[in-house]
């Protein structure tokens, strides 16, 4: 699946359309090598190795909590990229895709992914995939701004003793 990938990004890659005029083909060329990589690290559960290609100012956890957290939720088992949009100042892309995310021997859902990619240094850092919000439907979303949440009891139905 990872061919899919790098044959996918590379054709984007090719492309002038999305990539402002200021972005030469040698850094097209690393962010797919960048992006290849990531997605290699994140199919073998290779956390740690993954943690180093990512945008530290993205990432607000040590390397050994991301790891952690990373082994108890879904990996991304593979991501076919569908769109690069990016911006010249500073140098940053969108990468959004349809990936397969699976949690342990659990089917794997398909659904829409994004990757950011900043360049620093002329190196390419990336930022944790982002599922779209109906990938989860069993999950509710948080509707309040508050951080205390409660529970009103509803008057029609009979209460338990």
């Amino acid at each position: 699946m990872v061919a899919l990938v790098v044959s996918n990004l590379g054709s984007i890659a090719q492309t002038k359309e999305p990539w402002p005029d200021g972005i030469p083909g040698s850094f097209r060329e690393q962010l797919v090598v960048r992006l290849k990589q990531y997605i290699e690290f994140e199919r073998g559960s290779q956390f740690g190795n993954q943690y180093d290609l990512l945008d530290k100012a993205s990432v607000s956890r040590s390397r050994d909590d991301y790891v952690a957290g990373r082994r108890r939720s879904q990996r991304l088992t593979r991501f076919e990229p569908r769109s690069v949009s990016c911006s010249k100042s500073p140098v940053a892309c969108r990468i959004e895709g349809l990936a397969d995310l699976q949690r342990e021997d659990e089917i794997p859902i398909r659904c829409d992914v994004a990757i950011d990619a900043k360049l620093q240094r002329n190196e390419w850092f990336l930022s944790e995939w982002l599922a779209a919000d109906d990938c989860f439907p069993g999950l509710e979303k948080l509707t309040t701004t508050s951080p205390e949440i409660t529970v009103t009891p509803d008057p029609k139905k009979k209460q338990k003793p």
